[in-house]
């Protein structure tokens, strides 16, 4: 089985943002990872939501409505995704929040 190493990140959006999908053939850990309160502009705290879309379409939550200080950030748990399963990143005001990703593909 070979394994390789990908990070992702993205700015946090008031809507659904895919952050993350496991490729065919692969089983996908989020190793390590972090949510950052970056809202500069109102300095206010603010809340995200984790969610695995599983291959049936169906979500699951990681984290739901957890609060993130301003200035602050959170520290994510190890998430275990499938084949063809989506991580989904929702914060609760468009672009006050970003996330970084380290994953460990196996395939």
């Amino acid at each position: 089985m070979a394994t390789n190493f990908t990070p992702a990140d993205a700015a946090v959006l008031a809507t659904r943002t895919l952050l993350y999908t496991t490729p065919g053939a692969t089983q996908s850990v989020v190793f390590s990872g972090t949510v950052a309160n970056v809202d500069d502009t109102n300095m206010s705290d603010h809340t995200i939501t984790i969610e695995v879309q599983k291959v049936d379409t169906s979500y699951i939550n990681v984290i739901n409505a957890v609060p993130i200080p301003y200035g602050s950030s959170l520290a994510l748990p190890k998430i275990a995704l499938a084949t063809g399963e989506k991580l989904y990143f929702k914060a609760d005001a468009a672009s006050a929040l970003v996330a970084r990703l380290s994953i460990v593909e196996k395939t």
